[in-house]
């Protein structure tokens, strides 16, 4: 039974209510009232694979940071026009389906206050990219102190 002892899990399942949904964040930090009004942190979250998604999601909104997610570059490009100077960040997979993340990065560029853009990356890039890359591997640790080290350069101005 997954949560009990024994039972081959390397933690326990959250009880009933604490789980954070990203999809959640998502639906409710578009509305309008909210956007308009919040001083907290928004960090765009570009991954495809839904998994590691959900994870960075999660990890981020546990740190109290508003997090929302696109599977694509097209889905993060229409949520980072909605949200021109109130992003403070972006996380995205260099490796993207159905647009590069260079080309992400050029658009988002062109935003009247674009935020810093941190890529993630299993493979090895022969490229100097416009933002730094983190290694997959890396474990929860490396990317909260990366993705606080940006939001903090953000804040400092």
């Amino acid at each position: 039974m997954p949560g009990k002892r024994g039972s081959g899990r390397l933690s326990p399942r959250k009880p009933k209510g604490t789980r954070r949904n990203p999809s959640h964040l998502v639906a409710s930090w578009l509305r309008p009232s909210n956007l308009m009004t919040s001083d907290q942190q928004i960090v765009l979250l570009v991954e495809g694979d839904v998994m590691l998604r959900g994870i960075l999601a999660e990890t981020l909104a546990d740190e109290g940071l508003v997090v929302l997610t696109a599977a694509t570059g097209e889905e993060a490009l229409a949520i980072a026009g909605m949200l021109d100077r109130q992003l403070g960040l972006v996380v995205t997979d260099f490796l993207l389906p159905f647009m590069d993340s260079l080309e992400l990065a050029e658009e988002i560029a062109s935003l009247s206050s674009p935020p810093p853009i941190l890529f993630i990356s299993g493979v090895r890039l022969e490229r100097t990219l416009p933002g730094p890359v983190l290694a997959k591997p890396f474990g929860p640790m490396a990317f909260l102190e990366q993705v606080g080290r940006m939001l903090a350069a953000v804040q400092q101005g």
